[in-house]
């Protein structure tokens, strides 16, 4: 990870009762703020190709797929 990156939960999984619960897209609100407050002009999500949980997550609050590796 260079200087100018960071990373939340990397690998990390959500408990399942926790889930469309609002906590997840008021986490996810948070640490873009953060970010975008301590000068990163962009950030970089990443998740499993197959995740389609996640995928929908991340498109519903506002994430598009730019790339896959």
């Amino acid at each position: 990870m260079r200087a100018h990156e960071a990373r939340l939960g990397d690998g990390e999984v959500a408990d399942a009762r926790r889930h469309r619960t609002g906590l997840g897209s008021r986490l996810l609100a948070h640490c873009e703020e953060q970010l975008f407050a301590r000068g990163h002009a962009t950030i970089r999500l990443e998740t499993f190709e197959g995740n389609q949980q996640a995928i929908a997550f991340y498109g519903k609050n506002g994430w598009r797929e730019v790339g896959r590796q």
